[in-house]
């Protein structure tokens, strides 16, 4: 078939807290403000020297300088990131800097999340403490961290120290989930798979729907395999549109418009577009899918059915495909 283009491990990952920072444009301005003092600055011109971005030569030495000294003054990334740095290296000086920015006048909450894995985990020679390691989740979770909402969606569910609340736990994990941190996802699949098998195929594509539109793409593609199974044209082409994009599953062109092309069989009007689109550009496209009465229908006749259905151009065709939100 031709190709057509058309229209967290826990603790790492949380403790550094500074992956997805953006490099500053004005490095001369951020060197201004770190001599004025500023702890902000000094974080941010750390960042820079020991990644190398926004076109400063990269210089460990003086990022860790920097980051030690905007710890020193109090700013809470600051010192949630130097406390990361001294995991397994020294436990005290670690959880002290990481509570420090936890309980700054601003605190940085990926600091909850981090103190609540230490004690709940005894991880890094820290000393297990499950009621604190309780509050600290809660304040993470609160706080809108997905990490927190996980970690503390799965005590919820799993761990007998802690009384269980299986509502409060599908609650947390969704909304951790809905924040893209996969792991939620996954997790929250687990707690409502048994559930799902059970749903009729119409059942299983709106639930998945449900998720979809709220962008938890690995829970929505199961659900939509499920209703495909039975033929479900909305279902196959919402899990073709899953395949052309990688959402929940592995990205897979061909596998996309062998489903579109099922869907559009079965009288889904935006992958009859989608079918009716790719003909008139490569008329052979599925040459490999059709019967031989199948191959008597053309572009055409695939783009008046989507037409009829309402469906007239590809924004539309593809709007019915894409989350709501």
């Amino acid at each position: 078939m031709k190709r057509i283009l058309f229209g967290m491990a826990l603790l790492p990952a949380a403790l550094a807290g500074i992956a997805g920072m953006e490099a500053a444009p004005q490095v001369q301005q951020l060197e201004e403000q770190v001599r004025e003092g500023d702890s902000v600055a000094m974080y941010r011109l750390s960042y820079l020297l020991e990644t190398g971005r926004g076109g400063v030569v990269p210089d460990s030495v003086r990022a860790d300088s920097l980051l030690r000294a905007s710890a020193e003054k109090g700013y809470a990334p600051a010192c949630n990131l130097l406390g990361y740095r001294y995991f397994d290296l020294a436990p005290d000086t670690m959880l002290m800097w990481i509570q420090r920015a936890a309980t700054a006048p601003e605190p940085d909450p990926k600091a909850f999340n981090n103190l609540g894995w230490l004690l709940s985990t005894g991880s890094g020679g820290v000393k297990r403490d499950m009621k604190k390691a309780l509050y600290w989740y809660e304040r993470g979770a609160e706080a809108g961290v997905p990490a927190a909402m996980t970690s503390l969606g799965e005590l919820l569910l799993d761990n007998p120290e802690v009384p269980k609340d299986s509502v409060l736990a599908a609650s947390l994990l969704r909304g951790a989930a809905a924040k893209g941190f996969r792991p939620a996802a996954e997790r929250l699949w687990l707690l409502v798979a048994p559930e799902a098998e059970q749903l009729s195929a119409e059942e299983a594509r709106e639930v998945g729907l449900e998720y979809f539109n709220d962008r938890i793409f690995p829970i929505s593609s199961p659900l939509f395999m499920q209703a495909a199974k039975a033929d479900d044209p909305y279902a196959l082409a919402l899990l073709a549109q899953s395949y052309a994009q990688g959402w929940g599953v592995p990205y897979d062109y061909d596998h996309a418009m062998h489903l579109f092309w099922h869907a559009a069989l079965q009288g889904d009007p935006s992958a009859a577009y989608i079918v009716g689109e790719t003909l008139q550009q490569f008329p052979d496209a599925f040459a490999d899918e059709t019967t031989q009465d199948e191959q008597q229908r053309t572009a055409a006749d695939w783009l008046a059915q989507a037409v009829e259905a309402g469906i007239t151009n590809a924004h539309e065709a593809i709007v019915r495909l894409t989350p709501k939100k």
